[in-house]
């Protein structure tokens, strides 16, 4: 299945090249800030924002997996192809939206009641973090949705 042709995908490839030359990115962690200046990223301490020029974008990219492996929950590692089409679930939302309308910050138990509903669901073949728990300290979050 071809959802985007060569050139919409150079379209949003430049578009997301200048963005990062341009505009840049806002990063609120020193030490990030740190290692992405030392790395060739223009940085702005007073902002937090590091403009990443294109030749420091290309270099990294290739540097990065062609893939990152997944496992199933009995460790089993999931084969994955480019030409493959998979769903998974996705959102790390911080806000729940109770069935009657009340809308609420996510929890570690809204985080266990998704992964249970996502694990029944038999079209779906990777079940990924469905909310933050914003109950827990921020550190710790991804920690434990995962």
């Amino acid at each position: 299945m071809l959802l985007l042709s060569k050139e919409d995908m150079d379209k949003i490839h430049r578009a997301t090249v200048k963005v990062l030359e341009e505009t840049g990115v806002q990063f609120l962690h020193d030490e990030a800030l740190s290692i992405l200046e030392k790395n060739g990223a223009l940085v702005d301490r007073k902002t937090k924002i590091a403009k990443i020029p294109e030749a420091v974008f290309d270099e990294f990219r290739e540097k990065a997996p062609n893939e990152l492996p997944q496992f199933n929950r009995n460790g089993k590692r999931v084969p994955r192809s480019k030409d493959d089409f998979y769903i998974e679930t996705f959102g790390e939302g911080t806000y729940m939206t109770d069935r009657d309308g009340t809308q609420r910050p996510s929890t570690l138990k809204d985080v266990e009641k998704i992964v249970i509903v996502g694990d029944a669901l038999e079209n779906v073949d990777v079940t990924w973090v469905g909310c933050m728990p914003t109950d827990l300290h921020p550190n710790v979050q991804m920690i434990h949705a995962m």
